[in-house]
């Protein structure tokens, strides 16, 4: 599996939805560092900043929902709990990275917020500001999350 190499390598970093009454997984997203070139954002995502070269984000490189989870938000919720990792960080991030590998997947990514970079229609852009508000994280989520590196097992919420 790509995910696990990807980790070993120390390039991302995974962590995997688990079904809490039955232990089965659901799904995973993985996570990396990355940088956008501040030419290459759409302008309302320009205006304020620094202007520096490039602008310091947090690229989700992985993310599916095992076949029999499916149609219950489980991507969104990965979202959302990706989102929550990145504002509980002690690095700067400003904006989230999604690469769409196809239309429909590039339809999710849009209904939940996220807008095309110029030049490239299948990278997309959520900042944070406008994800901590798209996935409302007042309300808590209903959820375990194990790392397949640490082991490790939480329940978010």
């Amino acid at each position: 599996m790509q995910a696990g190499q990807d980790v070993r390598k120390r390039v991302a970093k995974c962590s995997v939805l688990v079904e809490a009454s039955s232990g089965e997984v659901c799904g995973f997203y993985t996570m990396s560092a990355t940088s956008i070139m501040l030419s290459s954002l759409p302008k309302q995502f320009t205006k304020g900043l620094p202007r520096y070269p490039t602008v310091p984000s947090v690229l989700i490189g992985r993310l599916a929902v095992a076949t029999n989870s499916q149609g219950k938000n489980m991507a969104k919720a990965m979202i959302a709990h990706a989102v929550e990792v990145i504002v509980k960080s002690p690095i700067g991030v400003f904006a989230i990275v999604v690469d769409a590998k196809d239309d429909a997947a590039r339809a999710f990514y849009q209904r939940q917020g996220f807008a095309s970079i110029d030049g490239h229609e299948n990278r997309l852009i959520l900042s944070v500001a406008a994800a901590i508000k798209a996935f409302d994280l007042e309300r808590p989520l209903h959820f375990w999350v194990t790392s397949p590196l640490s082991g490790r097992v939480w329940r978010v919420g």
